[in-house]
């Protein structure tokens, strides 16, 4: 159950990453790294059925037909951290496509059992279930399955290394003016450390209980080994977490860049920002700043005065991703975002009544007008931000 606890919060994980990230256009970074949590659940959840399912047809329907993708674990990775670091928004350059190698070559591989008979992998499956050293019955075209299992996470292994070298000896200052290169370098290093000591136990654990034929290790250095990298495992998908900036989001490199050069024109002002220290969880001033200049941009057109006007709506509209706007609100407006909504709407009714409109329109359709849904809630509201009610302000207009 651990095991399947672990590969759902991944696949879980995946999904937040997605769509926390939809409205930032879906940087490629933010992509691979999801399409890494996604494989990696899946790659979870095949184990769990394999080991422990009654069902010889689940079973069936799992047993090496999602191989071929645990084959991307290292580039996956390698591209996630290439992208971050060289702040890459193009998803695959043309000389990056030998990265696609590793899958290419396990799905030819495998393409005799993947294109065979269900029949025929049923009977491969109940084979293994009497004896798991049938495994050699599973048909390949080039490599046997040891020496598959072996070369692939053996090249996902050389893969996580590099990446790690990659990140030690890069300098990030390239990436943020401020925390951001420091969350980011924390970040990589603990997933990619995490990894390698996931794969280098998962190789230790492949090559002496198969390639030695079941028959070195007892069954409590087995189990031991077992345990540990299901352990690795589980620290790999809640150290995310850890770095809900990265979970979220992070700010948009070009856009850090754009705002500081062009938002901060104050030289003292930008030394002070960068001299002030900021939690994991909170933006940049500058980036702030660029979320206002956005948000202003788009409220020109009072989108307020559609009744079915939402963050959902300014999160599409502007691109900013929503836990970004949460933040926006509570720290740089001081404020959350239906009464910042709401402020909109009375004085937009107060304009309409400051114009005399209540000559031609009741206090009702000034409501509707202004995008409330109902005069009962438009009364509580204006009266709430202006202490009176609409008849009372334009009684005081008048006088």
């Amino acid at each position: 159950m651990f095991l399947l606890v672990a590969s759902l919060i991944s696949v879980f994980i995946a999904v937040l990453i997605i769509s926390y990230n939809a409205s930032n256009l879906l940087l490629p970074a933010n992509v691979y790294l999801s399409l890494f949590f996604l494989i990696f659940g899946i790659y979870g959840i095949a184990q769990y059925v394999i080991q422990f399912s009654a069902s010889i047809t689940l079973v069936t329907i799992f047993f090496n037909h999602f191989t071929p993708l645990y084959a991307c674990f290292g580039p996956l990775l390698y591209l996630y951290v290439k992208k971050v670091i060289n702040d890459d928004h193009v998803y695959l350059r043309k000389e990056e496509l030998i990265h696609m190698l590793p899958f290419t070559i396990a799905l030819i591989d495998l393409s005799p059992y993947l294109v065979s008979s269900f029949e025929s992998k049923i009977l491969i499956v109940k084979e293994l279930a009497e004896n798991a050293i049938n495994y050699k019955m599973v048909k390949h075209l080039f490599l046997s399955d040891i020496n598959a299992t072996i070369v692939r996470q053996f090249v996902n292994l050389m893969y996580i290394i590099y990446s790690l070298i990659y990140v030690f000896k890069t300098n990030f200052s390239n990436i943020s003016s401020l925390n951001q290169n420091r969350i980011v370098t924390r970040w990589m290093k603990v997933l990619l450390l995490i990894m390698t000591m996931f794969l280098f136990f998962v190789l230790i654990e492949t090559f002496f209980n198969r390639l030695l034929n079941f028959s070195i290790l007892n069954t409590k250095l087995k189990i031991l080994l077992i345990f540990i990298s299901w352990l690795f495992r589980f620290l790999l998908v809640i150290a995310i977490f850890f770095f809900p900036s990265i979970l979220y989001g992070m700010p948009d490199n070009n856009l850090i860049e754009y705002s500081i050069d062009t938002l901060i024109q104050d030289t003292e002002t930008k030394l002070e920002l960068q001299k002030k220290e900021y939690k994991a969880f909170t933006l940049e001033r500058s980036y702030l700043l660029y979320i206002d200049q956005l948000v202003q941009s788009y409220m020109i057109n009072s989108p307020y005065l559609n009744d079915k006007f939402g963050l959902s709506t300014l999160t599409v509209a502007t691109k900013i991703p929503l836990h970004h706007l949460h933040i926006y609100f509570k720290e740089y407006l001081k404020t959350n975002f239906n009464t910042w909504k709401n402020e909109h709407k009375v004085n937009y009714s107060k304009q309409l009544i400051e114009n005399n409109m209540l000559s031609n329109l009741t206090t009702e359709a000034i409501a509707v007008n202004s995008g409330f849904k109902s005069y009962s809630n438009y009364f509580t509201v204006f009266k709430s931000q202006t202490g009176m009610t609409p008849t009372e302000y334009a009684s005081s207009l008048k006088k």
